[in-house]
């Protein structure tokens, strides 16, 4: 089964103005970092620190908690 995919445009106006758009949704104000990879034999991957107000995340299973002892 083929991964979904995502339609990313980025706009730069000028020197200090970019528009960020994620499935045509504008998400600039939220997006504090761009990072664009492309390695040869690869699909070129966006990643995208983004600024979250509230994040749920359901999971099955129980979480590992490693203490670090020094």
């Amino acid at each position: 089964m083929e991964q979904k995919k995502s339609k990313i445009e980025i706009i730069t106006k000028d020197d200090t103005t970019t528009n960020i758009f994620l499935n045509g949704q504008d998400i600039t104000q939220n997006a504090m970092s761009i990072m664009f990879k492309c390695t040869a034999g690869e699909a070129p991957t966006v990643t995208i620190e983004y600024l979250a107000d509230e994040c749920t995340v359901r999971t099955l299973g129980e979480p590992i908690i490693k203490k670090h002892n020094p």
